[in-house]
C-alpha cells in the first residue's frame, strides 16, 4: 500500500507538471504585438521614391561629372511581391479609351505588359516610299509603302473601345501579332533642330490589314498633302491593342523608321523649281529671289522662289 500511495503521489505530480507545461503553450501561442502587426494585411504607407541627387540638381557637378555615372544605374526600380496587380489603385484607368481630351490625363494602365518575343523575332521597319528627298506637288496622291519583319501584321482592335486594353501576344510562330501606324508632320526645314508638336500631324493612317503577305504594308495619302514644305513620315509598330511593341533586349536596332521629303517649293527652291542651278541663275541664285535654285528647271524646286513653309496643320482622316 505504502508503495502504490507514493506512485500515485508521484503520478499526480507529474500530471501537474505536464498541466503547468500545456498552460505555458497555450500562452505562448497568443501572439505578441509585433508579430500580428507584421501578419496585419492593412496596407502601410510606401516613403517617396528618392531620385539620385545628380537628376535632382542637388548634387556638386564634380559627382554628376564622374565618367562612369551615367554608365550606372541611375535609379533603383520599385519591386512588388505581387507584381504590380493593384499598382493603379486609386488612379484614373485608362479602360480601353484614349485620353483625347487635354488635361483629362494622367492616367493608368493596370495590364500586363505580355509575350514577348524572342531576339530571333524582333521588329524591325523600313520605309520603301516616299524616300529621302522625295520631291512631290501640292495635292499629289503617293503612297506610303513599309516592309517590316518579326511583325504578323493584320491584328488591328477598336482603338476606341480597346485601346490598351490586352496583353501583346504572339503568333504560333512567336511573332507579334499587330499592325502598324504612318503618320507625316510638316517641319520648319530639313535639318531643324525644332522638335515638331506630336499633337500637330498632316496625315495619320493605322494599316490594318496584312499587306502583301511578305512585309510590305501601304497606305495610300489620295489627297496629297495640301502645303509646301519638307515633311517627315515615321512608322509606329504596335501590338494588336495600339500599345508600342514590347522588344526582349534593350541593345538592339529601332522597331520604326522615318523619312524626310519635300513637297512643293520646300526652302531650297528657286523660280519655277530650280535645283542648285538652272538657266539665268547659276548656282546658288535664280530668278525672282530662289534660295539656292535658278530659273525654269530642277527637281527640289519651289513655285516662284518664295521659300514658303507655313506652319499649318492639317487633320487628314484615312
Amino acid at each position: 500500500m505504502g508503495i502504490m500511495a507514493i506512485t500515485m503521489a508521484r503520478m499526480a505530480t507529474m500530471v501537474g507538471i505536464i498541466a503547468e507545461a500545456m498552460e505555458g503553450t497555450m500562452v505562448a501561442t497568443t501572439m505578441p504585438a509585433f508579430f500580428s502587426k507584421k501578419m496585419s494585411r492593412t496596407p502601410v504607407a510606401r516613403p517617396a521614391k528618392k531620385m539620385h541627387r545628380c537628376l535632382v540638381r542637388q548634387a556638386p557637378s564634380s559627382e554628376c561629372n564622374e565618367p562612369n555615372f551615367f554608365t550606372k544605374y541611375t535609379n533603383k526600380t520599385t519591386r512588388d511581391s505581387a507584381n504590380f496587380i493593384n499598382f493603379c489603385t486609386g488612379e484614373q484607368l485608362t479602360n480601353g479609351a484614349q485620353g483625347r481630351t487635354p488635361g483629362s490625363g494622367p492616367f493608368c494602365n493596370g495590364i500586363p505588359m505580355g509575350e514577348i518575343p524572342d531576339r530571333t523575332n524582333m521588329v524591325s521597319s523600313i520605309i520603301t516610299s516616299p524616300t529621302f528627298g522625295t520631291t512631290l506637288q501640292v495635292g499629289q496622291a503617293f503612297d506610303i509603302t513599309v516592309k517590316v519583319r518579326g511583325l504578323a501584321a493584320g491584328t488591328f482592335t477598336n482603338p476606341d473601345l480597346t485601346y490598351y486594353a490586352a496583353p501583346q501576344q504572339l503568333n504560333n510562330r512567336g511573332q507579334i501579332l499587330g499592325h502598324t501606324h504612318v503618320t507625316v508632320q510638316l517641319l520648319d526645314a530639313v535639318d531643324t533642330k525644332n522638335i515638331p508638336d506630336p499633337d500637330k500631324f498632316e496625315f495619320f493612317k493605322g494599316i490594318n490589314d496584312a499587306g502583301d503577305g511578305r512585309g510590305t504594308l501601304k497606305a495610300s495619302v489620295s489627297n496629297g498633302l495640301p502645303v509646301a514644305g519638307t515633311y517627315r513620315v515615321c512608322t509606329m509598330t504596335s501590338a494588336g491593342n495600339h500599345q508600342p511593341v514590347l522588344m526582349p533586349v534593350a541593345q538592339r536596332g529601332a522597331q520604326d523608321d522615318c523619312v524626310r521629303f519635300i513637297v512643293g517649293a520646300a526652302n531650297n527652291g528657286g523660280n519655277n523649281g530650280g535645283n542648285n542651278g538652272g538657266n539665268n541663275g547659276g548656282n546658288n541664285g535664280g530668278n525672282n529671289g530662289g534660295s539656292n535654285g535658278g530659273n525654269t528647271g530642277g527637281n527640289t524646286g519651289g513655285r516662284r522662289g518664295k521659300n514658303r513653309n507655313p506652319r499649318r496643320s492639317y487633320l487628314w482622316r484615312a
